[in-house]
């Protein structure tokens, strides 16, 4: 497998919450490259420019250019620190999703000099389409520009009514006297656009994956609508859905739909479980979390039940117990976790030096104190060998860089937060809340 090609520049369509386009969900926030721009430096956007259009974008073609001279671009640094730590990277995974429908001898031959291709004979096949911000969840980790639950807090949180999200936008949040907070911009309901719902219609033929994310998702109606086209075309059997969920509610239209497809995954967004994941989902209830899971994992039809971690500061010592959990109470689930880069004071890499020798060793010995119990599980040698290799990727990626400077900004935040919401992470966590600190067990 090449170290460096990934299909996405070619054949990927990857939106932020604002509808503005990117080059892919591992996109470096950081970097403006990660934004598709147009040739007056305005940023294309699927509501407003369409599908076509952005696909020879500068930026794309400078991306094709690099990979196919066999280097990474810079813009995939995420990937490659995650590939460096152990982890399948996104590139990983669209590489194998893909494998059937774009290799890189088809982007040899399919890529002109410039970087540039023909859109009639290189389709889009994977479309990552994050539908806004409605939620009814504000996650630790999450903020308003990904969960419209999240506007009040974040004004009592900083102080401050306006924000600036990934794209560069500047938006004051409203807040009335007994009245919910809103946005002064219409700005992440651009998925209520017909045109581009039309648009994505005219591409069903050639779409093979559809990912489809939040906010959160199974609130969104428009693209229930956009499935039973999917259906009614014909090429649902074809096509794989992926829904990342936070599963505090599943409508029966949702069933009635996903039996058509050719694979529905859902991935439920699971850190922890009981008053931690609580405690990072707030205001989730874990046992209608585990409800819901259990009706997903014995529904009829062509399901897969991916459990998605994201592994930060909170839940990364709970990470055994969360695999232990998975292994005994949902063994015909699969579990994909993936690392949180951003916001740095919620990144792993975040602890002490002397902590991060604990947490190694404290991995060491949930290996052998676990092993007995995972090997009688269902698949339990293979579980246990996932099992030790989360670990070590976990561990590898949080000793890769000294991060620990940001300390005092979590204990600010978490403090400020925990006192909004009436919450104490010190109760939730006290073994990370200490190593935190610095302090010995």
């Amino acid at each position: 497998m090449s170290k460096v090609f990934c299909p996405l520049p070619w054949i990927g369509l990857s939106t932020r919450s604002t509808g503005d386009l990117r080059v892919c969900c591992q996109s470096d926030s950081s970097d403006p490259k990660g934004s598709l721009l147009k040739d007056n430096g305005q940023k294309f956007n699927i509501a407003i420019d369409g599908l076509k259009t952005f696909r020879n974008s500068k930026v794309l073609k400078e991306i094709r250019k690099v990979i196919l001279s066999g280097e990474s671009p810079k813009i995939c640094s995420r990937c490659v620190k995650e590939e460096a730590a152990g982890f399948n990277s996104n590139r990983i995974h669209m590489i194998e999703d893909m494998a059937e429908e774009f290799s890189l001898q088809d982007a040899v031959n399919m890529t002109s000099e410039d970087g540039s291709i023909d859109e009639n004979n290189v389709p889009i096949k994977y479309a990552d389409l994050r539908l806004g911000n409605l939620c009814n969840l504000k996650c630790r980790m999450c903020g308003p520009t990904d969960s419209s639950a999240w506007y009040d807090d974040y004004v009592k949180l900083f102080n401050n009514d306006i924000i600036i999200d990934n794209s560069g936008n500047k938006i004051k949040i409203i807040t009335n006297f007994n009245e919910k907070a809103t946005l002064d911009t219409d700005i992440y309901n651009w998925h209520e656009n017909s045109q581009f719902w039309k648009n994505l219609e005219d591409h069903i033929p050639d779409l093979k994956h559809i990912f489809i994310i939040g906010g959160e998702p199974l609130l969104i109606d428009n693209h229930y609508s956009f499935l039973e086209k999917c259906i009614s075309s014909g090429h649902a059997d074809q096509i794989y859905i992926e829904i990342m969920s936070n599963i505090t509610s599943i409508p029966k239209k949702a069933w009635d739909l996903w039996k058509h497809f050719k694979l529905i995954q859902i991935s439920p967004s699971i850190d922890s479980i009981g008053d931690l994941h609580n405690y990072i989902r707030y205001p989730s209830k874990w046992s209608q979390i585990e409800n819901n899971l259990s009706k997903l994992v014995t529904a009829k039809g062509n399901f897969r039940i991916v459990i998605s971690p994201t592994i930060m500061v909170l839940n990364l010592l709970h990470l055994p117990e969360l695999m232990l959990w998975k292994f005994e109470k949902f063994p015909n689930t699969k579990l994909n976790s993936h690392l949180l880069h951003g916001p740095v004071h919620y990144n792993i890499k975040i602890f002490p030096p002397i902590s991060k020798i604990f947490i190694t060793n404290y991995f060491e010995e949930c290996k052998i104190e676990y092993k007995n119990r995972i090997m009688n599980t269902k698949r339990g040698e293979v579980n246990y060998n996932f099992f030790c290799k989360e670990l070590n990727k976990a561990t590898s990626f949080m000793n890769s860089e000294d991060w620990s400077s940001n300390i005092p900004e979590f204990f600010r935040l978490t403090n400020i937060l925990d006192s909004i919401r009436n919450q104490k992470f010190e109760i939730v966590s006290p073994i990370t809340y200490r190593l935190l600190l610095g302090k010995h067990i």
